[in-house]
Order: structure tokens, then sequence, then C-alpha cells
């Protein structure tokens, strides 16, 4: 019993590591590598925008803040059409200059490239994603994670319990049949008796000398020792 209760207690344990880890990793696993690539791609948009305002400025350094229009135009075009986005001009004071505004659900991840104008700082571009869409997905990544887990434990505590009782049923069966074989040899080693080693007999009357120094006769020292019985007769040379 206490061997089974320390059984039981190791593959709880076990069961229970196993299954919080998969519970965990999945979607940890899966909000990790998606953010990598959201925050990959911002920065790569960002990049790509600030370029393109950056020459948009270089080719006119002084009023560039007044081509309105056409900055909202820039921020308007994304590569992931899928993805909304917020972009913002913003100059040297972070005075508002042109923005593309989407409607976004907190939490944001933001990322921001200065803007140059020869060399030197002339505005701040902003790009702004939701991480709502990602928490989303990673809320359903971690369901199935639980459900996953839970299968694992229910497995992986159910499964060898089963294959321990089932060997302490069978172990128990061959200890009664080993039980049951050994009193049945035990009941037949005491109704068998065998007449062995040296037996002093007498070369004349054939009288059988026993334990006590007495002698007996053949047939009385036979059937003491022994099972078997004596019908007396007459055999053809005596005869």
């Amino acid at each position: 019993m206490y061997d089974r209760q320390i059984i039981v207690g190791i593959t709880t344990w076990i069961a229970g590591i196993v299954a919080v880890a998969v519970a965990l990793i999945l979607p940890l696993g899966y909000y990790a590598v998606s953010y990598q690539h959201i925050t990959g791609s911002l920065e790569t948009e960002a990049e790509l925008t600030s370029h393109i305002v950056t020459d948009l400025i270089n080719s006119n350094p002084e009023l560039w803040q007044f081509e309105q229009l056409r900055l909202e135009e820039l921020l308007a075009r994304q590569m992931r059409v899928s993805h909304p986005e917020t972009r913002r001009i913003l100059d040297r004071q972070n005075r508002l200059v042109a923005e593309s505004v989407a409607p976004l659900q907190s939490p944001l991840i933001t990322r921001r490239f200065n803007l140059m104008d020869a060399g030197a700082p002339a505005g701040t571009l902003e790009i702004s994603s939701s991480l709502f869409p990602l928490l989303l997905r990673s809320s359903f990544v971690a369901l199935f994670g639980l459900t996953c887990g839970v299968v694992i434990f229910v497995t992986l505590r159910v499964l060898p319990l089963r294959a321990v009782e089932q060997a302490e049923k069978s172990l128990r069966k061959s200890e009664e049949e080993l039980t049951v074989k050994v009193a049945q040899l035990e009941a037949a080693l005491v109704t068998v008796k065998q007449l062995e080693g040296i037996i002093p007999i007498c070369m004349y009357c054939k009288k059988i000398r026993d334990d006590k120094e007495s002698w007996q006769q053949l047939e009385e020292y036979i059937s003491g020792h022994s099972e078997a019985h004596f019908s007396h007769g007459i055999c053809p040379e005596c005869y």
C-alpha cells in the first residue's frame, strides 16, 4: 500500500508538470513568435515609410510641413493591409503634421523613426498597431493548450495507475494460486512416508531394528513407516 502511494504521488507529479508545461508553452510560444513577427514587420514598415518621408523633406526642407495631403497619402500606403495601423508625423516640437488613423483597440505597440533633413532630425514618424488580435488568438491557443494539458494529465495519471492495478491483481492472483499449491504440497508431504537410509535387519529372522533399539517384524516396521499394507499368502516355492 505504501509503495502504491509513492507511485501515485510520483505519477501525479510527473503528469502535472508535463500538463502545466504543455498548457504554458503553447500560448507563450505562440505569443512570443507572433509578437516578434509583428514588431519586425512594424519596424520594417516604419523604416521604409521614414525613408520615403525623408526624401520628401529633403526635396522641400522649408515647406514640407505644409504638404499635409501628400504626407497623408504616403502614410496611407500600408504593406500589411489586413493589419490596421495608425501613422503620425510629428515635427521637432512634437506637433502633429499629418496622420492616417485607424480604429485600434488597446493595448498598442508603437515604433518611432526619426525623419532627417540633411543629417539633422526634422521630425518623427510614429506607427502604432494593436496587440488585441494577437492576445485574442493567444487566448484561443491557451484554451487549446489547457485542453491538451488536461488530456495529457489524465492520460499520464490514469493509464500507469491502471497498469499498476492490473499488475497488482495479477500478482495477488499468482500469490493465491501459489499459496494453494504450497498448502496442497504440504498436505501431500504429511500423508507421504518414505523409507530411506540404511535399515538394520536380522539376516536370520528378518526382523528390523528401529530407532528405539527394539526389533520388529518386517511387516510391522514397513506398515509403521509407510502407507503400505500387507496381505499374507504362500508363494509357490514355499507351498
